[in-house]
């Protein structure tokens, strides 16, 4: 909830009830339709000049713009800016009447544009009268209203903050002998996913502290899978590389000569580097510095077996 207005100074806006106020501005401009053919839009951002379709830069006299309430309470705590940020539903669309085109009129009368008009939700700024030409501008606004939302944080008397914690329980052996550790509402989360270091969370709705923790986790289950997906798919296509090409490796190694016993113990020492290279990249992650020693073991273990083999087989 917020008492505060918050205001467009340049068109007179001012809401209540609001958390962000968002100020959408298009350009009619050349654009490059569907069939290649250059067509004219409305268009939010610059479209660069191309073959004699040349649109006005110096036409954006305004720019989108997002206001933040800068006095958004939940019960008695204030919420920080990151936090209201997050808040994006409901939007609705900010009406506007003839006192917020006369204003505008006023400001941006001198800036190459003669007519003002009010037509459904949004004002029109026009180069010439009664009619729409290439660097005319139309202004709108959206607005995020107060409504229901969960947060997840630590309180501090009017304030919410984030709540930091270190999971030492993860640094141990003994969380392999557990199926699930507890966070701060006793709730459990599977070990196999990203610890949770900390917690600063909002939801747009009212969710009980159950529905919340499972959310952050199907999140990150699902991040892993699509990790672990894009990695499945990585070492395919390095497994068909290697064995491709399988006579580039005799101008360096003559293979010819592991035969037996030999090719064997060849093998399981050359797959002791590529292995380490592996299993080095999660401890990169969650152990930067045993992660980065095992990366460099691996490289001298890989490059060492490599120049014996070239020198003496």
């Amino acid at each position: 909830m917020t008492d505060e207005l918050i205001t467009d100074k340049d068109f007179g806006i001012s809401q209540i009830n609001c958390v962000k106020l968002h100020r959408h501005v298009e350009m009619y401009q050349w654009v490059k339709g569907d069939q290649k053919q250059y067509e004219q839009k409305w268009v939010d951002h610059h479209v660069e000049n191309h073959f004699g379709y040349n649109n006005d830069k110096s036409k954006w006299v305004l720019k989108a713009q997002t206001f933040l309430n800068q006095c958004v309470k939940l019960h008695q705590f204030m919420l920080e800016e990151d936090m209201i940020k997050e808040l994006n539903t409901p939007l609705q669309n900010v009406k506007f009447n003839q006192a917020n085109v006369q204003i505008a009129q006023q400001k941006y009368k001198d800036s190459g544009f003669s007519r003002f008009l009010l037509q459904d939700d949004y004002i029109y700024m026009h180069q010439v009268d009664d009619q729409i030409v290439n660097g005319d501008l139309r202004i709108s606004f959206k607005q995020v209203i107060c409504s229901d939302a969960t947060i997840v944080a630590r309180g501090d008397t009017n304030r919410l903050l984030v709540w930091q914690f270190e999971d030492t329980f993860n640094k141990t052996v003994a969380r392999d002998y557990d199926a699930h550790e507890r966070t701060c509402c006793n709730l459990p989360v599977p070990n196999d996913s990203k610890p949770i270091k900390d917690i600063y969370w909002i939801f747009q709705g009212l969710f009980t502290p159950e529905e919340c923790f499972s959310k952050v986790v199907n999140e990150n289950a699902l991040l892993f899978w699509v990790f672990r997906s894009i990695g499945y798919i990585l070492i395919a296509i390095g497994t068909i590389i290697l064995l491709s090409p399988v006579s580039f490796l005799t101008d360096f190694i003559p293979i010819e000569k592991l035969t037996g016993i030999s090719f064997f113990i060849f093998g399981c020492i050359a797959a002791v580097p590529i292995t380490i290279f592996a299993i080095c990249f999660s401890w990169v992650y969650y152990r930067p510095k045993i992660g980065f020693l095992m990366l460099l073991i691996s490289i001298i273990l890989g490059g060492g077996i490599f120049y014996y083999a070239y020198k003496n087989l």
